[in-house]
């Protein structure tokens, strides 16, 4: 073709996706954007790359196929007829500080205005919500207090998305999507699908963390113990790090007893002995 680029619907879509990547990753953080802004294009596009093929998991192989036109066009559809009052956003958790303070985006700022020292509630995808305060960080619209619990209680990792619905004057809904691209399903919702055998399994991986936090020498023993419980009980101690604090305490007590009764033993063995 003599040299000349030719740009198809795959390469305008990767392109787009590229785009939008290195958009949302530079504008994420407030302090990135700042180291960033004074680079040269060709170096922000070599960031933008390692980005790109960082998440690229995340949306697919980018082939704007026939199937994929029509999906396009159907939810351009959707978003005309949307609610206005709901505002959406994403966020990558990016940076040292993504477990303490999460920075909204300006467009949103613009969109939903006197939002400064507002309360509002963080709801996930079982229903629960968690109380944030919005108020200002760095000279932006940030969400600290009460984030990082929320953050926690989540085990948010570098590296994976939020999908942040905003209802006006209500709250936001939270998807969270891991690094392999998918959305994190609620546990019990996980162990409705799963065989009976991986369900232990699965409670046993969730809860071992936990657990290993607080009683790091005797994690496995414990986590054994609480997995006899009830699996609803136990999916209360992974949602409850107060409940979980509880129990533990208890399994420990157990322990401690049972302990005793052992080395006990073999002196009232020896004692009973001398007696005859």
């Amino acid at each position: 073709m003599g040299g000349k680029k030719i740009f198809s619907k795959e390469m305008i879509c990767q392109e787009n996706i590229f785009l939008t990547l290195f958009t949302t990753a530079e504008s994420s953080i407030p302090q990135l954007h700042r180291k960033t802004s004074h680079l040269s294009l060709s170096l922000k596009r070599c960031c933008a790359e390692q980005i790109f093929h960082r998440t690229k998991k995340m949306v697919g192989c980018g082939k704007a196929s026939h199937e994929c036109s029509q999906n396009c066009s159907f939810m351009h559809q959707k978003q005309k007829n949307a609610s206005p009052s709901v505002t959406r956003f994403i966020r990558f958790m990016l940076g040292d500080d993504y477990l303490k303070v999460l920075y909204l985006p300006a467009g949103f700022v613009k969109k939903v205005p006197n939002m400064i020292d507002q309360q509002s509630y963080l709801e996930d995808s079982t229903g629960q919500r968690w109380l944030v305060t919005l108020s200002i960080v760095d000279g932006y619209l940030a969400i600290q207090k009460g984030w990082h619990k929320f953050a926690v209680d989540h085990r948010l990792e570098v590296g994976e998305l939020l999908l942040f619905s905003y209802t006006k004057g209500c709250h936001f809904v939270v998807q969270i999507f891991g690094t392999d691209g998918c959305e994190r399903l609620n546990l019990a919702s996980a162990l409705a699908y799963a065989p009976p055998a991986e369900q232990r399994t699965m409670l046993g991986e969730n809860l071992y963390p936990l657990v290993e936090e607080l009683e790091p020498d005797t994690a496995a023993k414990v986590t054994g113990m609480l997995l006899e419980m009830d699996q609803t009980e136990v999916l209360h101690l992974l949602e409850s790090p107060e409940a979980l604090k509880a129990k533990v305490a208890e399994a420990m007590e157990v322990l401690r007893n049972v302990s005793k009764q052992q080395a006990s033993s073999p002196a009232e063995q020896l004692a009973s002995l001398a007696l005859n």
